[in-house]
């Protein structure tokens, strides 16, 4: 079946990919643009912090690194909880960047001013947990609130979250 994505699926286009470019985490281009043909990898955990660790796992174990962007909550998943609260580190000692995904919903609820503020802390807070400073950001579902806040869809560096 052509139209299937599975882990099969996954790891061909990921060996078709590296053929011609080598995969990158947005940290990567922090310093600028690489010399050589590359693509971005990034993984958006919106539903299961375990089964993003499962998948952190299986590329590790091929050399492939990527941005995992975590929210610290969701409907779906509280990462101070005990079953997540290791995962953000886990992550990142596989080699991969955690990135603070985060909800301008969430963030509506208080006023605008706080915004910035709020995001330092969650960014903080991913960073405490992964053992690592956050630098890449990235919005939650940009097409359901029709925005990225003041522009900061995604972005690299420290003083992006105020992490410095």
């Amino acid at each position: 079946m052509r139209d299937r994505f599975d882990h099969e699926t996954y790891w061909r286009i990921l060996d078709r990919l590296s053929r011609t470019h080598r995969p990158v985490r947005f940290a990567d281009l922090r310093p600028g643009l690489p010399g050589t043909p590359f693509f971005i990898l990034r993984h958006d955990i919106d539903f299961s912090p375990a089964a993003a660790l499962r998948l952190a796992e299986m590329e590790a174990a091929r050399g492939v690194r990527a941005t995992y962007f975590l929210l610290l909550n969701t409907f779906y998943y509280n990462l101070l909880s005990p079953e997540h609260t290791d995962v953000p580190r886990r992550i990142a000692e596989l080699g991969h960047e955690v990135g603070l995904h985060y909800d301008l919903r969430f963030l509506q609820a208080f006023p605008g001013r706080r915004f910035k503020e709020l995001l330092d802390e969650q960014a903080r807070l991913l960073g405490r947990l992964s053992g690592v400073p956050v630098e890449s950001v990235a919005l939650h579902q940009p097409a359901l609130v029709g925005e990225d806040g003041d522009g900061a869809g995604h972005r690299v560096g420290p003083e992006v979250v105020g992490a410095g």
